[in-house]
């Protein structure tokens, strides 16, 4: 096991996560739908939750948690789209958008599972494992929404 790549791999999550946060939350600011707006918030508070997790595993690791946002391209690439979507008030391309990013998100912490398990102890590996299991579980439902949005 390697702290220090388990602390650096868990930063990189925090600044996703922070993207997270600060995506979906101007998202919300920009829609007029209450629909759209509850659910950026929601998804929004969801990943704070995830990255004060995190914080706090950085932290009992000895590490000091990442307070920026990230740069991970593909992620930042969904972000532009999403807003781009919703300041034109186009409801499948921000379900699209959205569903993208969640799809993005997704791969990075099965990535981050299979990439550092021999760098994590089984306690983060339960962290990580909880968290991109409500990962999946945000990108289903946005996946639901986004198909009763076609049959509507």
């Amino acid at each position: 096991m390697d702290t220090l790549k388990s602390i650096d791999e868990m930063n990189v999550l925090i600044e996703i996560n922070y993207d997270r946060i600060e995506g979906y939350r101007a998202a919300a600011a920009e829609t007029d739908d209450e629909d759209l707006k509850t659910l950026f918030l929601q998804l929004a508070d969801r990943s704070g939750e995830c990255r004060i997790k995190l914080a706090n595993e950085v932290i009992s690791a000895g590490g000091t948690p990442s307070e920026q946002t990230g740069s991970n391209g593909k992620f930042l690439r969904a972000w532009k789209t999403v807003k781009l979507a919703v300041t034109n008030k186009d409801r499948k391309a921000i379900f699209n958008s959205v569903e993208f990013g969640e799809e993005a998100i997704d791969d990075i912490y099965n990535n981050a599972l299979i990439s550092y398990s021999d760098d994590i102890n089984e306690e983060q590996c339960n962290l990580l494992t909880g968290q991109h299991s409500l990962i999946k579980a945000n990108n289903e439902r946005t996946k639901k929404l986004n198909t009763e949005l076609l049959l509507a």
